[in-house]
């Protein structure tokens, strides 16, 4: 009973056409959270699908009738596509990327919910996970250090006690409950000032980069022993003849959500080359936006009915 109220905590709608997910009651706003609209709803709202708030003749959002039931979260709902070739609803698992149930995914999102609020800070307002941590200009091990402070994931006293492991939950320096907060900021070894000869000390761990420039490119020859490898160049597949080839990219504004899509399709069997652009707002990332470019240009061969494709 227990994982089946726990999938039905995390279990989400994959929106295609729209005409089984029902508006009120299924949570269809997000892929990685649970989300759905609360009311009250009027009663003749009651049995809401999602399709009902579309433009039937182009599966584009009805915004009259979307700003008028949930002018709050319009601008949520105006960033989810809908499907133009009526694909069907689907359910998926809001915790992995992958969007499918594991064993392995049921358990951390257990013990996700069973963290106490002692052993992980509460997020500040306006805090960002990737903007804060994923985005950080430094290196891979450094952003997941920082991942694992702000999840209390570190082998602290405190963290290894809440988790059944005998150990002493004193710091080492003062003898005071060692957690995060107390490890960084309120020990006094951390409220230290750095050493003057830290710089030092620091030459003989941080590798540099040869000064000579003659020296770096010997450096990068590949090599068995001591005779060099000549590196084969990368060779990339020529298209099929019988097929469409597809171009396209898109930009994005963070700012304004919207992006500039493009596309060439080159059809090498009846010599037609056609081109096209379009203008997209509400798109949530980059990714979303290439995506709405690669539809777009897919459309474009199947009007021109090609059955082979090359992107």
């Amino acid at each position: 009973m227990m994982g089946c109220e726990l999938i039905k905590r995390h279990l989400g709608k994959a929106i295609g056409n729209e005409e089984s997910t029902s508006a009120w009651t299924e949570s269809w706003l997000s892929t990685s959270e649970h989300l759905r609209p609360y009311g009250p709803s009027l009663e003749e709202d009651s049995a809401l699908v999602v399709a009902d708030l579309l433009n039937r003749d182009d599966a584009s959002w009805n915004k009259e009738k979307v700003d008028l039931l949930f002018p709050e979260i319009a601008h949520i709902i105006y960033q989810i596509k809908p499907s133009r070739q009526q694909a069907e609803d689907s359910f998926l698992w809001q915790k992995t990327k992958s969007e499918e149930y594991s064993v392995k995914s049921g358990y951390y999102a257990i013990m996700e919910e069973n963290e106490t609020a002692t052993n992980r800070a509460p997020t500040p307002v306006g805090f960002s996970w990737k903007q804060h941590i994923w985005t950080v200009k430094t290196s891979e091990k450094s952003k997941l250090f920082l991942w694992k402070l702000s999840c209390g994931a570190l082998p602290l006293g405190v963290n290894l006690q809440s988790r059944g492991i005998a150990c002493g939950e004193q710091c080492s320096h003062c003898n005071a409950p060692e957690t995060a907060l107390h490890l960084f900021f309120s020990c006094p070894f951390a409220q230290q000032p750095s050493s003057p000869d830290m710089s030092t000390t620091l030459r003989y761990y941080l590798p540099c980069p040869p000064v000579d420039p003659m020296e770096s490119v010997e450096m990068a020859q590949v090599t068995v022993g001591n005779k060099p490898i000549a590196v084969q160049p990368i060779m990339y597949p020529t298209a099929p003849e019988e097929c469409a080839i597809i171009n396209c990219d898109a930009s994005w504004r963070i700012e304004t959500l919207t992006a500039g899509l493009g596309w060439i399709v080159e059809d090498k069997q009846s010599d037609l080359c056609t081109e096209g652009q379009a203008r997209s707002e509400f798109v949530a990332s980059p990714l979303m936006a290439e995506a709405l470019a690669l539809r777009e240009a897919l459309i474009t061969v199947r009007q021109h009915g090609s059955p082979n494709v090359w992107i």
